[in-house]
């Protein structure tokens, strides 16, 4: 049996410290946030999520509730409350690194058309973990109209995926306003 031998320890020893700084960052632009307009507020706290809420606002079928958990765990999740009452929900897949999917959102019926969704998407686009995403991915068919009224384009020929530039870099490498 052969034995590996590491010559460079203080390469293995930079590599440690940079996962260990990275997972620090990861944890800090995940730590619950929150926004607040007249009586509503959006919170990133999961563990405020109503959990029959998302199963009746985002499933179609009972056997849709493991995949909806599943999705939950994984993604960074926005809650819409009013006086404690979650009345929206919204859920972006990303990497933190660069890569932002916008998978659901979702109003309830009686609180749309007054700017919550448009309010909720500004949430979700100026959370510190979209700060390195210069592309975001808004990808859903019942979305389309209100991504694009929100400033997103249609991906030709990919009718549910839609695309908005947030942080396009400017010549000189910084970061352009968002408009």
């Amino acid at each position: 049996m052969k034995s590996i031998e590491l010559t460079n320890s203080g390469s293995i020893n930079s590599v440690s410290a940079v996962a260990d700084l990275a997972e620090q960052q990861r944890i800090k632009m995940l730590s619950p946030r929150k926004w607040f307009k007249g009586a509503f507020s959006v919170s990133t706290d999961k563990r405020l999520l109503n959990t029959h809420f998302l199963f009746s606002a985002l499933s179609h079928h009972d056997s849709d509730k493991r995949y909806i958990a599943l999705a939950l765990r994984g993604s960074l999740c926005f809650g819409v409350y009013r006086n404690e009452r979650q009345i929206g929900f919204a859920r972006i897949v990303t990497d933190l690194a660069g890569t932002a999917i916008i998978r659901d959102i979702y109003i309830s019926p009686e609180y749309r058309f007054i700017g919550l969704g448009s309010w909720l998407l500004s949430c979700c686009l100026t959370h510190p973990a979209m700060l390195k995403s210069q592309t975001v991915i808004g990808w859903g068919s019942d979305a389309s109209l209100f991504l694009m009224k929100n400033g997103f384009e249609p991906v030709e020929n990919m009718p549910e995926m839609h695309v908005v530039q947030v942080h396009p870099h400017n010549v000189s490498g910084q970061h352009a306003p968002i408009h």
